[in-house]
């Protein structure tokens, strides 16, 4: 009788067939999906006004994508408005230290500064949000209050003339 063995299979075959592997792109897609995801996640927690949640889904988002600039801000935005103004100017610091080009968020970082007291920082901060963007008259108008309240008075005046 003769024995059911299979034949042993050829080298060549052997070498051509290679376990699947997830090429670098697909595995990148996937994570700027879950990175967007948490972030997109983490707009709607804050509009609904879930902050912690919000902040925890920012969190991860970063975590997936250290080095990108609008989850950081975002972050920075929701510390500011669950009143964790010492996380806001940390993560915003941070982020201009990294991307000094990103414009968003100065006035956020200043009005973390004006809520503590510290009037001088948030002036500085906007003369360079009202650099950047010279028609913004949001950050003209903190930019006045800040003045106000940091006893300039002279330069308020100058500031808020520009807006009239």
């Amino acid at each position: 009788m003769r024995s059911l063995r299979r034949a042993p299979r050829s080298a060549s075959i052997q070498e051509t067939r290679k376990p699947i592997n997830f090429s670098d792109s697909a595995c990148i897609r996937a994570a700027n999906i879950r990175r967007l995801s948490t972030s997109n996640l983490g707009l709607i927690l804050h509009e609904q006004g879930k902050l912690a949640q919000a902040v925890t889904e920012y969190r991860e988002a970063k975590r997936l994508a250290p080095s990108e600039a609008s989850v950081r801000n975002n972050l920075g935005n929701t510390y500011c408005d669950q009143g964790n103004f010492d996380s806001a100017i940390e993560e915003l610091h941070s982020l201009y230290r990294e991307h000094p080009e990103w414009q968003q968020g100065h006035a956020c970082l200043a009005s973390a500064y004006m809520a503590k007291k510290n009037y001088d920082d948030a002036v500085e901060e906007l003369q360079l949000a009202v650099r950047q963007n010279p028609t913004g008259s949001t950050e003209h108008r903190i930019l006045g209050q800040a003045l106000l309240l940091a006893n300039k008075p002279r330069r308020t005046i100058t500031t808020r003339s520009r807006l009239a």
